[in-house]
């Protein structure tokens, strides 16, 4: 696996899916999840994330 829990990444647009910065939660059946700014969960295979900076926090 490329990625770990607790990377942040850059998913690209593949198709009708749009592309979002988040950070890495969970990996599922060979896919990852991960939880975007907005707090949404997102699945997405390895060759639809490329390593991104953390996100700060806005307060």
């Amino acid at each position: 696996m490329k990625f770990k829990k607790g990377d942040w990444v850059h998913s690209v647009r593949v198709g009708s899916k749009g592309q979002f910065v988040g950070e890495v939660v969970d990996i599922s059946e060979g896919e990852y999840v991960v939880r975007d700014g907005e707090r949404k969960r997102w699945l997405r295979a390895e060759g639809e994330l490329s390593p991104a900076k953390k996100e700060s926090k806005a307060a």
